[in-house]
């Protein structure tokens, strides 16, 4: 198991992955699907903050064969949300349907992300 201790920040573009600067960053839309069907579609919005995400750690461990772990943890110093939602009815238990502004604000949020996953080969023909 190899595991990083390098860290970095998410406020410029990262070139080799074709990533756009994060900060700020505009999603269209974000459509959220509960158990039972009912969705909560969040519109238009902007998301802050990101540009100080630290990547803590990175480790990537083979599984088996073919199978793989990737596991990362992600700092969040701050972050903010900011704009419109609608939600129908039954969406996490509302009874009503609704829509409006929203704002969303965190502090000091840790994010623990594991890929689990399998390289498939493919046999090369010759012609």
């Amino acid at each position: 198991m190899q595991t990083r201790k390098k860290r970095r920040t998410f406020n410029a573009r990262y070139y080799p992955l074709g990533v756009p600067p994060l900060d700020p960053l505009f999603v269209e839309q974000l459509v959220l699907v509960s158990p039972d069907l009912a969705t909560c579609e969040l519109n238009k919005f902007d998301v802050s903050g990101l540009k100080d995400v630290v990547c803590e750690t990175a480790s990537f461990l083979t599984t088996g064969p073919r199978t793989f772990n990737l596991t990362f943890d992600l700092l969040v110093p701050q972050f903010g949300l900011s704009g419109t939602y609608k939600m129908q009815q039954g969406f996490l238990g509302h009874t009503k349907s609704n829509d409006g502004a929203f704002t969303f604000n965190m502090a000091q949020y840790l994010v623990n992300f594991v890929l689990g996953g399998t390289v498939h080969l493919r046999a090369h023909r010759e012609k």
